[in-house]
């Protein structure tokens, strides 16, 4: 690998898709019935998903084709905490959802 930068979406995307997933099984214990969570939750979760791929496609052809420092580097994780923070917004709006039904 001549580039060290390329594992850093590659951990990142690991990461978020299992913080989405943890998240999914806790709506699934927290609303008692995983078939209602993941009902509830499963236009949110493909959202989730679909755009931790696009993020971690784009930043890995973004390091390919222009040179990053590593100070820059510090800034790829930044969509990764917005959509972690989408996760939890959306799964607690799901939570909130259920208990006002």
């Amino acid at each position: 690998m001549e580039n060290p930068l390329l594992l850093i979406p590659l951990f990142l995307w690991i990461f978020t898709y299992g913080v989405s997933w943890t998240f999914l099984h806790y709506l699934g214990k927290k609303l008692g019935n995983k078939r209602d969570a993941l009902n509830l939750y499963r236009q949110p979760y493909f959202i989730l998903n679909l755009l931790n791929s696009i993020v971690s496609i784009g930043l890995i052809l973004l390091i390919l084709n222009h040179p990053l420092s590593y100070q820059s580097a510090n800034y790829l994780a930044v969509p990764y905490f917005g959509l972690i923070g989408y996760c939890m917004s959306t799964g607690f709006r799901v939570i909130k959802d259920h208990k006002s039904k």
